[in-house]
């Protein structure tokens, strides 16, 4: 029975270091876009690469272990989101690794070592 709770008890965190969690906070006036698919959502690295008009739709922050979360899986997690409220494109901005002391705090006792990022989401007009 010990050997069971050990094991449900490991499965547990393994999938929540596996997990980029995403939020959004939408902007403007509540304009309901239709959601678009992941794969076209585009992205830009700065708002002078965008190329014709555009609604600004949400803030979308993400987080997730450091140990997981690079920046290719940081930002699809954070496209999906974007999708699902009908933004076409987002424009990256700030992408945050955690310090040393809270990479070494997460191998040591688990706690800490959050990788952090945020986007703007964008509806392109053309």
């Amino acid at each position: 029975m010990r050997k069971k709770n050990y094991t449900m008890g490991l499965l547990a965190v393994l999938a929540l270091v596996g997990c980029i969690n995403t939020n959004a906070v939408q902007l403007g006036e509540p304009t309901q876009y239709p959601p678009v698919r992941p794969e076209e959502v585009k992205v830009f690295l700065k708002e002078e690469d965008v190329k014709g008009d555009f609604d600004k739709v949400a803030i979308v922050n993400a987080e997730g272990n450091y140990t997981y979360a690079n920046d290719e899986r940081m930002i699809t997690a954070m496209k999906k989101k974007a999708a699902k409220l009908g933004a076409n494109a987002i424009i990256l901005g700030e992408f945050k690794d955690p310090s040393t002391v809270e990479k070494i705090a997460d191998a040591v006792i688990g706690v800490g070592g959050e990788k952090t990022a945020k986007v703007l989401a964008i509806r392109l007009k053309s």
